[in-house]
């Protein structure tokens, strides 16, 4: 699900120049699940669309992203990107993660957020912001989790066919090293990531 924007980012980080100015087209705008609120005609700087993207699971802006870039290429460059680090049974058929082809384990969340944290740190910091304000946008971050001192960062997913996904980060234990919680397929997200951690903190 919607997991898959974490490669999503990677990608326009790696291989998009940060200040490209991308136009919003009426197909952008048409995009199921439009939550960053974009009109037709806006302009916007690859940076600008990675807030929107983490922190509102905005769809919108990963087709906005791809399709400048060129869809075909980018979905490919996010398939060999997990394939480089060794997230071998991970596989993109979109960049924001509504389709149902789009698949990953918990072992290989686990490689991709600690790739992440540990060589690109602001991915994960957009991830808990509280809010961002860009121009006449101001995008709110839902994440449960913001206000917890050893929450990390993190992005939670849905579809119907995945349920609730998430991947996220927390700093636990005595000496506060980063501890990875996964949970697929849950009908109750923030309640099985809490168990986990209750697991770790006992």
């Amino acid at each position: 699900a919607s997991l898959t924007k974490l490669v999503t980012a990677i990608v326009a980080k790696r291989y998009m120049s940060s200040d490209d100015k991308i136009i919003i087209s009426k197909k952008i705008t048409a995009t199921y699940g439009s939550t960053a609120g974009f009109k037709v005609g806006e302009t916007y700087r690859v940076k600008d669309l990675l807030y929107p993207l983490l922190m509102v699971s905005s769809n919108d802006a990963a087709e906005a992203l791809a399709d400048k870039y060129g869809r075909e290429k980018f979905i490919l460059n996010m398939n060999d990107f997990t394939q480089s680090i060794g997230a071998y049974r991970t596989y993109f058929k979109d960049p924001s993660g509504l389709s149902k082809d789009n698949i990953s384990t918990a072992e290989d969340l686990v490689t991709i957020i600690d790739w992440i944290y540990k060589n690109e740190p602001e991915i994960i910091e957009i991830t808990k912001m509280k809010s961002k304000t860009v121009r006449s946008h101001t995008w709110i971050n839902p994440t449960h989790f913001l206000s917890w001192s050893y929450y990390l960062g993190g992005k939670n997913g849905y579809t119907p066919e995945a349920n609730r996904t998430s991947v996220s980060l927390f700093s636990l234990g005595k000496s506060h090293n980063p501890y990875a919680v996964v949970v697929l397929g849950s009908n109750s997200r923030d309640n099985d990531v809490t168990k986990l951690i209750r697991k770790v903190k006992d």
